[in-house]
């Protein structure tokens, strides 16, 4: 599971931005979470993705995959 907090939602410079759902849906064993909430800020928890896979290694490399395309730093320990 990789929760999404309200940073998913700006760029770099803090600009608003959608992130990119389509990318993200198409991985495989990929399924979004959002809770409905309509102002996204800096530590607001905001949803999560769950991914299932055959195994736990296809799983972190999924996962892994899906924080690149949501610009998530730091899971390179998973």
């Amino acid at each position: 599971m990789l929760n999404l907090l309200g940073e998913v939602w700006f760029d770099a410079r803090g600009q608003r931005r959608e992130p990119d759902w389509t990318a993200v849906l198409s991985l495989p064993g990929m399924h979004l979470h959002l809770y409905g909430k309509l102002h996204a800020r800096a530590g607001r928890k905001m949803g999560h993705l769950t991914i299932t896979g055959p195994d736990i290694a296809s799983v972190k490399t999924v996962a892994r995959r899906a924080a690149g395309l949501l610009g998530l730093p730091g899971l390179d320990a998973i």
